[in-house]
């Protein structure tokens, strides 16, 4: 899945997977188009609130693939919202892109 941001030009791809040691697990990774700083994401779903803040150092550089989180008891259909916010390396503009996602 492709999720775009016009606004902020910061494109975040994502994916879900299952995890290789335990078939309980389906975890969440993205990719992004800019190298970012001070990525946090806040992680919405029916029975799962949480929010991912690394170092306020750490870069996540583009076209390298990320994994976010993993989660137990993950349903098809179920809907997930992701919000991301960060700023751009070039030039520290900040950004906030909200995905709306779906098993």
């Amino acid at each position: 899945m492709v999720f775009w941001n016009k606004k902020n030009s910061v494109k975040i791809e994502m994916v879900h997977k299952q995890n290789t040691e335990n078939k309980d697990i389906i975890e969440f990774w993205f990719k992004l188009n800019k190298d970012i700083l001070g990525l946090t994401v806040n992680i919405n779903s029916l029975n799962q609130k949480d929010k991912i803040k690394p170092l306020p150092d750490t870069i996540y550089y583009q076209n390298k693939w990320y994994l976010l989180a993993g989660y137990e008891n993950v349903k098809v259909k179920q809907k997930w919202k992701f919000t991301f916010k960060g700023f751009k390396k070039e030039n520290n503009e900040e950004f906030k892109s909200v995905i709306n996602y779906k098993i």
